[in-house]
């Protein structure tokens, strides 16, 4: 009997639920690999295809959504034994979807947090692929069952509420937060198909400036922004040649900052 090899366009993998690929370190560890890939996906001709990215779950438990004996609890985690079938998911090295997508041969590629939650996004293409892995220093789980299961799946469709993606910085030593000495100056890379910028920072009633700057060192767009306590956040538009935002704080005292990209997909 000859086997046939598929059809052009056929869909190698346009969904898949399971862990995180790892390896046993020898010593009862499971390290997670560099990536592990949720979908791989080629078609005849380019659609708009929604991406459904699950909620991560602790382990094989298949428990979806996420239980716990804590909700409502005055204390975290509650009297033992307690649960939580949300996986541990480091803050200095957060897991994060590497996405490449495009069509007539042309790829294009970008990178965004995983959401924690779960989310949905959209993307017109004829061939995509989407991986997951962390950033920074890959995490070791004590026991396989700890280990995160992940899934994804795309469907032909229009996002009518897409989840914005995300893509925090991950400041000073992963704490996600940034330090800047007074009056000084901090500069971040506006992050791929970056739409806006949430910033937050320690400063309370003082100002600080946002600029935009181009490759170059060029100024294309100086924002003030005024903050009202200590917590206060605010959101900016990314302008659309900008490759580089520079924060200048106005405080006479050190401040820190901390800072999220969102990240345009539809």
């Amino acid at each position: 009997m000859t086997m046939q090899a598929p059809p052009l366009g056929y869909p190698v993998n346009i969904g898949k639920r399971d862990r995180l690929a790892s390896n046993p370190d020898g010593g009862g560890n499971f390290v997670v690999l560099p990536q592990t890939q949720l979908i791989a996906a080629r078609f005849k001709v380019p659609r708009q295809w929604v991406v459904t990215l699950m909620q991560p779950v602790i382990g094989l438990s298949g428990v979806s959504p996420w239980v716990s004996t804590f909700d409502g609890s005055s204390t975290y985690p509650a009297v033992a034994p307690a649960l939580m079938t949300a996986p541990e998911l480091p803050v200095a090295s957060p897991m994060e979807v590497h996405l490449r997508w495009g069509a007539g041969g042309v790829i294009f590629e970008t990178k965004f947090d995983y959401p924690a939650a779960g989310g949905t996004f959209g993307v017109t293409a004829d061939t995509l692929n989407l991986d997951v892995s962390f950033r920074g220093v890959l995490p070791t789980y004590n026991a396989l069952d700890l280990v995160p299961v992940v899934g994804a799946f795309m469907v032909p469709g229009i996002a009518a509420d897409s989840t914005p993606c995300r893509w925090r910085e991950l400041g000073d030593a992963g704490t996600g937060y940034t330090a800047i000495a007074a009056g000084e100056d901090a500069f971040w890379a506006v992050k791929p198909y970056a739409r806006r910028l949430r910033l937050a920072s320690s400063d309370i009633a003082t100002r600080y400036l946002v600029e935009w700057l181009d490759t170059a060192g060029a100024s294309l767009w100086t924002e003030r922004v005024n903050l009202a306590a200590v917590g206060d956040a605010r959101i900016v538009d990314v302008p659309a040649q900008a490759t580089v935002v520079r924060v200048v704080s106005n405080s006479a005292a050190p401040s820190t900052w901390s800072l999220e990209w969102a990240i345009g997909l539809v």
